[in-house]
């Protein structure tokens, strides 16, 4: 059984992170006051290591549950779902966001 399958996922996943979070992290950062700068910041870092501990950990969970290549299978599945609804509430937002 091949894994040659995931190799475009594994590349188009960082490649958008490393898009998109330099990004949020700007705006996020932009929309407080200079003097909460540094506890924004801090939230975002506490947010972005929960959420990917959260991630390994239900990655984790479905691995085990349907074994290497089932499991691998619903990791993506639900990766790809995850990913569909957040641009989705990001076009959304961005769409009612009003014009600077």
């Amino acid at each position: 059984d091949s894994y040659l399958w995931i190799l475009p996922a594994f590349l188009a996943i960082p490649a958008g992170m490393g898009l998109a979070m330099p990004a949020a992290t700007g705006l996020i950062l932009s929309s407080v006051e200079r003097e909460q700068s540094g506890t924004a910041a801090a939230a975002i870092n506490a947010v972005r290591q929960t959420g990917a501990a959260l991630g390994v950990a239900l990655c984790g969970l479905l691995l085990a549950g349907g074994g290497p290549g089932a499991g691998m299978r619903t990791v993506c599945y639900v990766a790809i779902a995850a990913l569909l609804v957040s641009a989705a509430l990001a076009w959304a937002c961005l769409r009612e966001a009003p014009s600077p």
